[in-house]
């Protein structure tokens, strides 16, 4: 179950910062990424093994249980599935076996708390066999509900542990992500991009703490990163997006961002300030159970350490 009383969630609004930094203490949580969680028997199951999915997910949770048990929390930075197949509220926690309500079963198994955020194919209601893509909604706010019913937590949202802000964002909600994705015919939202109502509110949380940690689930882009990266800034987050401007802004105050979306493991740093680290993928295409990080975060040195399983 969800450990709330580890952690203060504000849903609607940031916390202000009254503790004292000086009397911060370090901490650990872990982060995983892209767990793709699919159902065997799925329409997706021409072109994914659903259940060789699972168990990459299963080996991963208990990976975590086994030698991260005494971690803060678990942050999972989206694609919780490979892919809905409904919208419709109705169909969720009413007996039913879908996507969703396994991954939340299977998280639920984990000993530490987790917090989660929602990805590109967490918007996915349908797959396309014959062109092996997945179908994306019309309608973002139906997916959202659905989400909100499983897991009980909106589509971005803040919390407060040890002095620290942790914004969980969701880099799904702008318009500049509703374009094909390279290389597809039908699949959007392989670039992330965030909704003006929901920069206001990260330009507001920011401006009340002077440490934070954000999650998203498409990374920011960056040039000067390794060579692999700038080819994949199509899938970062849009270059014109407002959360450059904010990220910049605010940038002294942002200790680390953790990100998935590319399959692949980065760091790099972010206008010279901020580190910036893409975890590996658990599920789907070079997917693997061995993609758990510890993270340490000492806010007092504004310190952060990274070390994969």
């Amino acid at each position: 179950m969800l450990g709330i009383f580890l952690l203060s969630i504000v849903f609607s609004g940031c916390w202000i910062n009254d503790d004292d930094p000086g009397e911060r203490s370090s901490f650990n949580f872990v982060v995983v990424s892209d767990v793709h969680v699919r159902v065997p028997g799925n329409p997706d199951d021409n072109l994914y093994n659903n259940q060789e999915n699972l168990d990459k997910v299963r080996g991963a949770v208990d990976i975590i249980n086994d030698y991260y048990s005494e971690s803060d929390f678990v942050a999972v930075t989206g694609d919780l599935v490979g892919c809905l197949f409904s919208e419709d509220t109705d169909e969720y926690l009413a007996g039913n076996v879908n996507p969703a309500e396994t991954f939340k079963r299977l998280f639920d198994t984990l000993i530490p708390p987790f917090y989660a955020i929602l990805g590109n194919h967490d918007y996915c209601t349908g797959f396309d066999t014959d062109l092996n893509e997945h179908i994306v909604t019309r309608d973002k706010e139906a997916v959202e509900a659905v989400w909100k019913k499983v897991l009980g937590t909106d589509p971005y949202y803040s919390l407060r542990h040890k002095g620290v802000q942790m914004i969980f964002l969701n880099s799904n909600r702008g318009t500049e992500g509703g374009g094909i994705c390279p290389g597809y015919q039908i699949e959007s939202l392989c670039k992330g991009s965030f909704d003006g109502e929901q920069m206001d509110w990260l330009e507001s949380c920011l401006g009340q703490s002077d440490a934070s940690v954000i999650f998203s689930h498409h990374p920011p882009g960056n040039d000067s990163a390794s060579v692999a990266l700038p080819l994949l800034n199509p899938y970062c987050i849009d270059e014109g997006d407002r959360f450059y401007e904010i990220a910049e802004f605010h940038k002294d105050k942002i200790l680390a961002i953790f990100s998935g979306h590319l399959h692949l493991q980065q760091a790099y740093m972010l206008f010279d300030t901020i580190p910036v680290y893409v975890a590996g993928p658990v599920g789907d295409s070079l997917g693997s159970s061995q993609y758990v990080y510890n993270v340490t975060i000492n806010a007092a040195l504004r310190q952060v350490d990274v070390m994969r399983h």
